[in-house]
């Protein structure tokens, strides 16, 4: 399986054997940003992580064959509780793996269920 995803000037591809795969590159914020922070739960983040917790956000539920209109569940809550971890190394929680980097302008972020 494999995912694509593009923002701008960024273009983000990511293929698995096996695996299901997501990742998403976002430099722009969601339009309805206060409505977004308070249905995932972003209001203990700094907003300097609002756009790697989106991407989080999206590269999830791509694997979950979801889509951004899902309320987010205790997996997500963990990730955006942890993000700062997973800028410095993948973090796998309960069988996912996700990890994260910040771009010039710009955050990416995948998640990996094998």
């Amino acid at each position: 399986p494999s995912t694509l995803s593009h923002c701008r000037r960024w273009i983000a591809a990511a293929a698995t054997p096996g695996s299901r795969v997501g990742i998403d590159v976002e430099s722009r914020l969601p339009r309805r940003l206060d409505a977004v922070v308070e249905r995932l739960g972003w209001q203990s983040l700094d907003p300097s992580r609002y756009l790697q917790a989106w991407t989080l956000w999206e590269a999830w539920r791509k694997i979950e064959g979801g889509s951004v209109l899902d309320e987010p569940d205790d997996r997500y809550a963990q990730l955006i509780a942890r993000a700062w971890e997973i800028e410095q190394h993948a973090l796998c929680l309960e069988g996912v793996l996700f990890r994260s980097l910040p771009l010039d302008g710009a955050w990416v972020s995948l998640s990996v269920r094998p």
